[in-house]
């Protein structure tokens, strides 16, 4: 599938992950912990024409087994729609 993968604001990110992720749940309930972080990133598959039909979120989050290591990340809340799995959406993403 033909799509661009973007650094967008979470709130482009939210509605895909609410579909996916939470369905039936209000959008703040997406919302991840420390994803409001300015240092976060959120990551979005485009279609040509906008539509997000990819996503993920990386959070700075320290890594328990290495506490002298301040420079790791966690990724979190990665969604594709269920009718466009396998064709290649999350591996860009990522």
């Amino acid at each position: 599938m033909d799509v661009r993968v973007e650094l967008v604001p979470v709130e482009l990110t939210l509605p895909l992950r609410q579909r996916v992720l939470r369905p039936g749940h209000p959008l703040q309930d997406v919302v991840l912990p420390g994803e409001l972080d300015p240092a976060a990133a959120h990551v979005a598959a485009l279609t040509g024409d906008g539509r997000v039909v990819g996503t993920a979120v990386l959070l700075p989050e320290p890594f328990t087994a290495r506490p002298d290591r301040s420079d790791t990340w966690r990724l979190r809340g990665l969604a594709v729609p269920e009718d466009l799995r396998g064709r290649g959406v999350g591996g860009r993403v990522l």
